[in-house]
């Protein structure tokens, strides 16, 4: 069995990563025994490269298929990715609310600095919010997506931080399924990766009915999952689908905006990084310039820690599809 995706998304990385796949000649979900249906709300800006970050959370090698669906928004101005691109492959809310599904992934999106009611299109997010909850056993909330979602759900406002939350931080985990098969490391604790100005105040999730904290950091970072009545809604507060390059490319592309961006946490190995994130960026700008990109990112490697955090991503995806065929 296998991951059945659309045959007009781009599956190079897919192809290059060795994941086992299935094209279907339809960007419409498929209903058939032995398969699971899971929506995806893709607001990264780079959608490709978002489709791959979350494909390659799945076991594509099981006794069931599993079928995605995209979604994208029909009040949203996209900038970012071709229009065509996104007709092939993404389908409106309108084509998707008679339709049921098993599991819902929504992703973070880089607008923490605006307030919920100013997004202009929060009042179809709110409509999609109220679909899922009725028609979706499970959802998943990532990052900016669960503070949207607290937002709505509970009157929950998120709060901005000066220096970004960003690098990768130490977490307790407390008993749940989701870390079942987590065997190989002290099960008291992992690193996950964070990458936001936003949080949401320990209190007031402590103060929601039914939510139970599961990963937890005596860092900036703070909570990284919680779930809320049995599973049903489950919030990401990291980034469990980036890999190891993911946080160096958002440095980058920070540094060259010119914010005031810190060198991320708990990342490069101590003789690598300049004090400075400018030279620090320079430095692998220079590396870039001068090697081949493969050879450039296996280079990179050996400066970046490696927290084996995807290899326990799998299993924590693996755990929530076991509790979705339940």
């Amino acid at each position: 069995m296998a991951i059945i995706i659309n045959k007009d998304l781009d599956i190079k990385r897919l192809k290059e990563s060795n994941i086992n796949y299935i094209l279907k000649p339809t960007k419409e979900p498929i209903y058939s025994k032995n398969r699971l249906n899971i929506l995806i709300l893709n607001l990264m800006p780079k959608k490709q490269e978002s489709e791959f970050d979350l494909l390659k959370c799945f076991p594509s090698k099981n006794d069931y298929d599993i079928d995605f669906t995209f979604l994208k928004l029909q009040t949203h101005k996209y900038k970012n990715t071709n229009i065509s691109y996104l007709d092939d492959n993404y389908l409106s809310f309108e084509d998707i609310k008679d339709l049921n599904f098993d599991g819902f992934i929504m992703t973070g999106a880089p607008i923490e600095h605006l307030d919920f009611l100013d997004i202009y299109y929060f009042d179809e997010l709110k409509k999609i919010f109220s679909y899922v909850k009725n028609h979706i056993k499970s959802r998943i909330y990532i990052c900016w997506a669960a503070q949207a979602f607290l937002y709505n759900e509970f009157n929950v406002d998120k709060k901005l931080k000066d220096d970004k939350i960003f690098g990768f931080f130490k977490h307790f985990i407390h008993n749940s399924f989701l870390f079942d098969g987590i065997n190989d490391i002290n099960l008291d604790e992992f690193y996950i990766p964070h990458s936001r100005y936003s949080y949401n105040l320990n209190i007031d999730l402590k103060n929601i009915k039914n939510l139970n904290i599961i990963a937890q950091s005596n860092s900036v970072a703070d909570i990284a999952i919680a779930e809320i009545n049995n599973y049903k809604d489950i919030l990401f507060f990291g980034h469990l689908e980036y890999d190891n390059l993911t946080i160096l490319n958002e440095f980058i592309r920070d540094i060259d905006a010119k914010k005031n961006i810190n060198i991320p946490s708990n990342y490069f190995v101590d003789n690598f990084v300049d004090k400075s994130s400018k030279k620090t960026v320079d430095k692998i700008k220079n590396l870039k310039n001068n090697n081949s990109y493969t050879h450039v990112n296996n280079i990179l490697k050996k400066y970046i820690i490696n927290y084996n955090h995807l290899k326990y991503n799998k299993i924590i995806y693996k755990n929530w599809i076991e509790f979705l065929k339940d």
